[in-house]
């Protein structure tokens, strides 16, 4: 086997330059320890020109404020008055096994960086890019032992060093242009979940079936807030209850101020008392009627998140899907790492039950819904046996109100007994808001009459909703070959 490649950017620098620093003039400042910090932010915010920086991990908390989330600040503050801002993260599958998984490791800053415009990368996959520094302007250099995490903030001891030297600069960028690397897409806006809330039992997995299904809505709504406020402390005004999180959804509540105060009421009853793993505490403003609620975070999920798009929540995803499809939705970007390291995977078998406490059949059918709603397709070309497929495409949001109008349109264009029959095949076969998978049918059903239609109906219906007969593919095969035999 071949051996995986390892550099340590940060070691080669630090022995090429220890030399080479008594033959290039420079001015050099310890800033080791407590000095670091400050002399960084100094650094950036003086910045007129550019801001390279190669840093090896970079461990951003999502839902609060640090001295991290200051540094990640000042970059997109920097890039907004016209400095270049160029970022290099590592990616290495290299995993020390005594320190928690790094796989996802630099996920959350990478996503912050690239939602605000900063040119954001990683190295290649099988090498360890260990260098921890920045270059100012072409003209100064920071570089030490210091990772960007709280930990390397507040309680290690880190050195560092300010060295200003116009030639060194020159160096370093040079070496810095010539490291490889890609940036891979993410949902331009999306929202963090974390992954413990999914991985938890007594969370996610726990509230599928409880009495209140909506709180699994309010739960990734909370979130959301948490997100966009950046506290673990969150306030919730009746308004933002109504409009955001039931707009579009008369079935669940009445939308009016009065009815959400009393359902909210019982709600919070309820989800302190249930799940005293994710809720703290919440209060309520009497005289506003406005929320405060307390979210629990582990630290591990500052950088094991899950990233959703906000379509789920603009569009109204977050009350079109049923909660097993919720869970299936958050299980395939978990095991996608969607917008990282590509969009398929494999369905397990028995993974959603000794994993995440669900049983198989609940995810299954969550599955099934995605699919139903063109929010993931089969791979057939990754199948067991010729039967069911193992494989499976993530796609993205879409607005549901542009496809309704999409499938109108063809509707009013097509011969009504033929649109009906397609509209059906699409349901049996788990494609009802698939529009190229309806018009397909259609096309076939222009072809070979609708009485071939009407004919394959009765062939695949009987099957159960998981048979593998139910699948597109094979339906157009059945559909085909029925019209060759008229």
């Amino acid at each position: 086997m071949k051996c995986m490649k390892k550099t340590f950017l940060s070691l080669i620098l630090f022995i090429q330059y220890s030399f080479s620093l008594f033959s290039i003039p420079a001015d050099v400042e310890n800033i080791s320890n407590e000095k670091y910090f400050p002399a960084l932010m100094k650094a950036i915010k003086s910045a007129n020109k550019s801001i390279y920086v190669c840093m090896y991990y970079i461990s951003y908390p999502v839902y609060k404020k640090n001295k991290i989330t200051e540094i990640l600040d000042s970059l997109v503050d920097a890039a907004k008055k016209g400095v270049a801002v160029e970022v290099i993260l590592d990616r290495s599958n290299i995993v020390n096994k005594s320190y928690e998984d790094m796989s996802k490791k630099n996920v959350c800053a990478f996503s912050f960086l690239k939602q605000n415009n900063i040119p954001v990368f990683y190295d290649e996959l099988n090498t360890l890019t260990h260098a921890k520094y920045l270059i100012i302007d072409g003209e100064s250099i920071i570089s030490g032992s210091f990772n960007w995490s709280e930990n390397s903030m507040s309680n290690n001891r880190e050195n560092a060093l300010l060295v200003k030297s116009k030639k060194l600069a020159e160096q370093m960028i040079t070496e810095f242009k010539q490291i490889p690397r890609y940036s891979p897409e993410i949902p331009k806006d999306s929202i963090p979940i974390p992954i413990h809330f999914l991985k938890n039992k007594k969370l996610f997995p726990k509230m599928i079936n409880r009495k209140y299904p909506q709180i699994v809505d309010f739960s990734f709504y909370a979130l959301k807030k948490s997100f966009e406020q950046r506290s673990e402390k969150i306030k919730i005004t009746m308004d933002e209850v109504i409009n955001d999180l039931f707009q579009g959804n008369p079935k669940l509540i009445s939308p009016k101020k009065d009815a959400v105060q009393s359902y909210m009421g019982k709600y919070l009853m309820y989800w302190k008392k249930k799940y005293p793993e994710f809720i703290v505490s919440y209060n309520r403003d009497e005289k506003t009627k406005d929320l405060y609620v307390e979210l629990k975070f582990e630290n591990k999920s500052d950088e094991d998140a899950l990233y959703l798009d906000k379509l789920f929540w603009d569009d109204g995803w977050n009350y079109r899907l049923s909660n097993r499809a919720k869970f299936s939705l958050l299980y395939v970007l978990d095991k996608t790492e969607s917008g990282r390291m590509g969009r398929y995977f494999k369905e397990p078998r028995s993974e959603p039950v000794k994993e995440y406490g669900i049983n198989h059949s609940a995810f299954a059918y969550g599955l099934i819904e995605l699919q139903r709603y063109n929010l993931i397709d089969k791979d057939i070309n990754f199948s067991i046996n010729g039967n069911e497929p193992n494989g499976y495409i993530l796609k993205k949001f879409y607005i549901y109100d542009e496809f309704q109008k999409d499938l109108n349109l063809v509707k009013g264009k097509t011969d009504p007994e033929i649109f009906k029959s397609a509209i059906e095949i699409a349901d049996l076969v788990n494609e009802p808001s698939d529009l190229h998978a309806i018009s397909q049918i259609i096309e076939l059903g222009e072809k070979y009459g609708v009485g071939i239609l009407k004919d394959t109906i009765k062939t695949i219906k009987p099957k159960g909703g998981l048979s593998p007969y139910r699948r597109y593919d094979y339906v157009l095969a059945v559909i085909r070959n029925k019209g060759k035999e008229q």
